[in-house]
């Protein structure tokens, strides 16, 4: 199941971000990996389990930590 949700999540993000332009200025990509985002779920579980919920804070960092780092923003042009 969770090899499943990472699937899904890394290719309908990377695929979204793929498309999403903002008045042909700025473009948006992703990167996510299929793997990287497995590793981080599949850990982030263990330790929710292990710390019997008290790292769900610290598990909600490490997710928004990894999607920040595979995001982009690539910006053509002015701004203003």
């Amino acid at each position: 199941m969770i090899f499943l949700r990472a699937f899904l999540q890394s290719r309908l993000r990377n695929y979204v971000f793929g498309k999403t332009k903002l008045d042909e200025v700025v473009a948006l990509r992703s990167n996510a990996s299929i793997g990287g985002l497995f590793k981080v779920h599949f850990v982030n579980l263990l330790l929710v389990v292990f710390f019997l919920g008290l790292a769900v804070p610290w598990v909600k960092v490490r997710l928004a930590r990894y999607t920040a780092n595979h995001t982009q923003a690539i910006v053509q042009g002015d701004l203003g």
